[in-house]
């Protein structure tokens, strides 16, 4: 039902089962609530960037960071360390990658600051920083890119259970690049990150799933994740979705293939 396909996104990270595929009655539901949701007035599909944007700004987290101590502020204290990280966020303009358009350009001041104080939150052992560092030095607009060590941050980030550099990890798994071309070690990556709540990672399970990419083809598994993942807003996700409802054929389809 179209209830437990929200419940399980809800649940995924207390647990390691895959979402169950929508039924056609379900299937149905599910894209006839998503078209209200979609019609309403400023409606906008949730943001995939990361980190998200800070709700405060450079001088509110400046002085909640001096609060917490400045420099000498404990990275392991959660609330200052995740102070730190959004300060350490701003000083960089908020985008660490260009991901996000940014109101305003950081100084040299700033950056050198920011990143010495990501660095060290990476250094604490803080993965969403790891994350950070490694967002940083793959892009090489911060900061000299580094492909090797962005790699590093990132697997540091993984093994932590970090589902941000997960999800990474599979990319450069799946293209190839910057580490070897492997669909097997880009789905467990996926699914990893797809089971602690990130859509994007929902959706690329069920392209897998449905092309037999990394792992053994299996439609209606893919539809499940493909539900999951619309759930969340996932607009790809909602029209593979909608392909389903609109042929008026049972979930175990062969013809999605095709498309694949």
């Amino acid at each position: 039902s179209c209830a437990a396909a929200a419940a399980w996104t809800r649940e995924a990270a207390h647990g390691s089962a895959d979402p169950p595929p929508p039924d056609e009655h379900t299937t149905r539901q599910l894209v006839k609530r998503w078209t209200a949701q979609e019609e309403r007035p400023g409606y906008a599909p949730p943001s995939q960037n990361w980190p998200p944007p800070s709700r405060s700004d450079l001088a509110t987290l400046r002085r909640a960071f001096t609060a917490c101590g400045a420099e000498s502020f404990d990275p392991g204290h959660h609330g200052c360390g995740e102070v730190a990280f959004q300060y350490a966020t701003s000083l960089l303009g908020g985008t660490l990658c260009g991901h996000i358009e940014s109101e305003r350009e950081p100084s040299e001041e700033e950056i050198s600051e920011g990143i010495g104080l990501m660095k060290r939150l990476a250094a604490s052992g803080m993965p969403s920083a790891a994350c950070g560092m490694a967002y940083i030095l793959s892009c090489g607009i911060l900061a000299e890119e580094d492909e090797e060590a962005a790699v590093r941050y990132h697997q540091q980030a993984a093994s932590a259970g970090f589902a941000q550099s997960m999800q990474e990890i599979a990319i450069m798994h799946y293209l190839g690049d910057p580490l070897p071309q492997d669909a097997a070690a880009a789905v467990r990556y996926y699914r990893q990150a797809a089971l602690l709540g990130l859509s994007q990672s929902m959706f690329m399970m069920g392209e897998c799933l449905l092309s037999g990419e990394g792992i053994a083809q299996d439609t209606a598994s893919a539809l499940g994740w493909f539900a999951a993942a619309g759930e969340l807003g996932h607009c790809s996700a909602r029209s593979r979705i909608r392909e389903v409802a609109e042929r008026d054929i049972p979930v175990n389809v062969s013809s999605l293939m095709e498309e694949v």
